[in-house]
């Protein structure tokens, strides 16, 4: 059989911010570069997978999915507002937001702005800091996922795209939550652009993934499910509520499940059958995971699950039958993360062989 693809790019390291803001108090940044590295370490230890870096690629299909304006703010943000950052420090981080309630009433602000974008205008949180090589990692990550999609419109039924910085928390024209450019929503509109008539994408992190949600909300030709802790006690707080199911056309793609504190799992296959069993009745051509391993029993926040339980996870999605493309989101236990990958993609892989079978 032959190898599964796993996408990487060593652009990746230039993005090392020293701390991110968490409610005012700087943090060491939980996005340590070593996460690429522990996971490619775990499958080297396997067989049946194939290392190869992601390819250079236009920007075409990244401004299918976001604003050339929050493109062109990243592009330039470091050489721009590097000279504020605080001293001692290798980051920008917004302080002032460009709310909507803020300027009720007034004109539009790109009526009457004078000079370029302020930090604050595309982005919603302080965790998302600028460093001088973020965009660098940002752009290279994208073109990370869209390698995979290269391998499956090639064929393959399974590639994993080692994606980082992630993405799942940046919207069309705004980025937070450490992600800059949402890798997935990108990868799924490429899949649309290149002949798949539907789309399917499963967010497991433990975050809700608000940007993709927010992308395709209007969209019949995606569904979007996402498995993730209650906007009620973690991030991002406002938005990934079960009431938000999609608009216009869209209406009915969009699926939000909330995840207890803790869920061990049992607790979570029995939270993500009935999603699979929504997504195969959307009948997709394609499915896209956000996998995020942030739900692991020993990272920094109140999942439960363990190494084995991703295995089960990932075969249960397996058992779809489609072709997948896996792209990295959060997961931030390096011992986790590594272990956990590579049981979930041992899940997946043992259904992608059924299936081979079957269709030979």
């Amino acid at each position: 059989m032959a190898q599964i693809p796993v996408i990487s790019s060593p652009a990746h390291v230039g993005h090392a911010p020293a701390m991110e803001i968490i409610a005012g108090v700087p943090i060491p940044s939980i996005d340590m570069i070593e996460r690429v590295d522990v996971i490619e370490r775990a499958l080297v230890r396997e067989s049946g997978y194939r290392f190869e870096r992601g390819r250079e690629h236009g920007d075409e299909a990244l401004l299918a999915v976001h604003s050339p304006a929050m493109v062109e703010f990243l592009r330039t943000a470091w050489e721009r507002y590097g000279h504020l950052r605080p001293e001692g420090t290798d980051v920008i981080v917004a302080d002032t937001f460009v709310h909507e309630r803020l300027r009720a009433g007034l004109e539009p602000l790109e009526e009457c702005r004078e000079g370029p974008a302020t930090i604050g205008e595309f982005t919603f949180d302080t965790i998302a800091a600028l460093g001088p090589d973020t965009f660098a990692a940002a752009r290279a990550s994208v073109d990370v996922a869209l390698t995979g999609v290269d391998e499956l419109l090639a064929g393959e039924r399974l590639a994993l795209a080692l994606c980082r910085p992630p993405g799942h928390h940046a919207t069309r024209d705004l980025f937070g939550g450490g992600t800059y450019l949402n890798n997935v929503a990108i990868a799924a509109e490429e899949l649309r652009r290149s002949g798949h008539e539907r789309v399917a994408i499963l967010d497991t992190d433990y975050h809700s993934g608000n940007g993709t949600q927010s992308i395709f909300y209007d969209r019949g030709d995606v569904f979007f499910a996402s498995i993730h802790a209650s906007p009620a006690r973690a991030y991002p707080f406002h938005v990934g509520w079960e009431g938000e199911r999609g608009a216009g056309a869209g209406r009915g793609a969009t699926l939000n499940v909330h995840l207890p504190p803790d869920t061990g799992g049992a607790g979570y296959l029995e939270l993500l059958a009935p999603v699979l069993s929504r997504i195969a009745a959307f009948e997709p051509d394609v499915l896209v995971v956000s996998l995020g391993f942030d739900t692991y029993v020993d990272d920094p926040f109140d999942g439960g699950l363990k190494i084995g339980d991703y295995a089960e996870i990932g075969r249960a999605i397996g058992e779809l039958g489609l072709p997948t493309l896996a792209v990295l989101e959060g997961g931030y236990n390096l011992e986790g993360l590594g272990a956990g990958l590579a049981a979930w993609m041992e899940g997946a892989r043992s259904m992608r062989a059924t299936s081979v079978e079957e269709r030979s």
